[in-house]
């Protein structure tokens, strides 16, 4: 079997994946939860089968992608966000540390569209449209990793209780971004076949897995059901652990209403 037979199946399952995740999330009411993600997974399906219908080299293709591609990494901002806010609803403060790890994670993700150029005589040389997405695509994608970090170190540090569905989410989401940014970046110091390989092959492969993921893991009890990150503890350190944590929150509110003063 030659790649492109394996790639168009590729193309096929990632598309049934896509659509039965946006369906659980439609059936379990999870939609208004995480409305971004929902239209995200939207963008995803489309993208997907219009691969599918008109062909990776069909201009109806580039043109789709081309329009599509930005509101797809502009809804991956939304979904981190999105996620913060609803990890930390209960914490003021901690929301407010969203707005300067956004500062930080758009650091990053600046360094990593930096980081590409520094690959672009690779050999894999895309048109310059299609190039200059995929090097915003790798940026975005580093930063927003380390505004996912900050929030799972908060989520294992501290005893926070979380729904089970908010944990699968922000570690699934956190592969999503790890796995998508390591590919793209790889790619820009392959070989044209191998990094054509690895992003057709590969990055599929990647997201069939993490649609996989979110079927199983996330369901409608996981919105009431709640778990815990850190290990079990002791009673003392728990206690201590809750009171830095209180005492961070309140800092940080303070802290906010200040700067939003002046």
């Amino acid at each position: 079997m030659t790649s492109a037979p394996i790639d168009l199946a590729l193309l096929y399952v990632a598309l049934f994946s896509v659509i039965l995740l946006i369906i659980r999330l439609a059936v379990t009411r999870l939609f208004k939860v995480y409305p971004a993600f929902f239209a995200f997974l939207c963008v995803c399906a489309v993208l997907q089968g219009a691969a599918i219908v008109f062909g990776v080299s069909d201009r109806l293709y580039f043109f789709t992608y081309i329009i599509l591609q930005p509101v797809r990494i502009f809804l991956s901002g939304l979904v981190v966000w999105e996620l913060f806010r609803v990890i930390f609803k209960n914490y003021a403060g901690l929301r407010s540390l969203s707005e300067w790890a956004m500062g930080v994670a758009a650091g990053i993700g600046l360094f990593g569209f930096v980081l590409s150029l520094v690959g672009s005589g690779a050999a894999f040389k895309p048109s310059p449209s299609v190039q200059m997405l995929l090097r915003i695509e790798r940026g975005v994608d580093m930063g927003l990793v380390i505004f996912v970090l900050i929030m799972l170190y908060f989520v294992s540090r501290y005893p926070i209780k979380l729904p089970r569905n908010n944990v699968a989410h922000t570690i699934l989401y956190s592969i999503w971004f790890l796995g998508d940014a390591g590919i793209l970046l790889a790619s820009s110091f392959l070989s044209r076949p191998v990094a054509e390989r690895l992003v057709n092959t590969g990055q599929t492969l990647f997201e069939i897995g993490c649609y996989l993921g979110w079927i199983l893991l996330l369901s409608k009890e996981g919105e009431h059901r709640e778990t815990q990150v850190r290990k079990p503890i002791s009673a003392e350190t728990e206690k201590a652990l809750i009171i830095e944590l209180d005492s961070l929150n309140q800092m940080l509110e303070r802290a906010g209403r200040s700067i939003f003063r002046q």
